[in-house]
């Protein structure tokens, strides 16, 4: 008898283990295919100009309580577009001691914007971030027109977990840069 309780015991453990892994498989298909990047992602996207200057630039953030601005426009016949980050006028123009109202948009912009379509899932959004060691990704319909920005903040209210594969990404990468010789 003995012999017939760890029998089903066994079986009643795989039974439970077996379940636990269609419940897991469950939960991250409807992770990945129920929160879409349009769902959660802001619409008010806060733009500056290419030759708007830092001191503005910086004005637009506090006003809007925001830490990036989006750089969209033409300067001298060519399409400028970018971002700027809170970050980037610290250590661009605070740190280096420039003058923010001499400084323009376009001299301190990251140039080349990583932009995600409203319909990935904010799983995709969070690959990219890590990808790219960003914050923020601007959201760009079928045309290429901004029409939202997520941010790490987002992610991190709706996905947690998420968010520990985002900033892991960026804890390693500050590791490699603090240990390069």
């Amino acid at each position: 008898m003995p012999k017939k309780k760890e029998t089903k015991r066994s079986e009643e453990d795989e039974e439970i283990n077996k379940n636990n892994e269609e419940t897991a498989d469950i939960e991250n298909n409807v992770g990945e295919i129920s929160i879409k990047v349009g769902d959660i992602m802001a619409t008010k996207v806060i733009g500056a100009k290419p030759r708007d200057t830092i001191e503005y630039i910086a004005k637009l953030m506090y006003a809007n309580r925001i830490e990036a601005v989006v750089i969209i426009g033409r300067d001298k016949g060519k399409n400028k577009n970018g971002i700027i980050t809170s970050k980037d006028i610290v250590y661009k123009v605070v740190a280096k001691g420039e003058d923010p109202k001499k400084i323009i948009a376009k001299n301190i912009m990251t140039g080349r914007i990583i932009t995600i379509s409203p319909g990935n899932t904010i799983d995709e959004a969070a690959r990219q971030m890590r990808k790219y060691d960003i914050r923020r990704l601007p959201v760009a319909n079928e045309k290429k027109e901004i029409v939202g920005i997520i941010t790490e903040s987002d992610i991190a209210r709706i996905s947690p977990e998420l968010h520990l594969l985002i900033s892991e990404g960026s804890r390693i990468r500050d590791y490699a840069e603090r240990n390069e010789y």
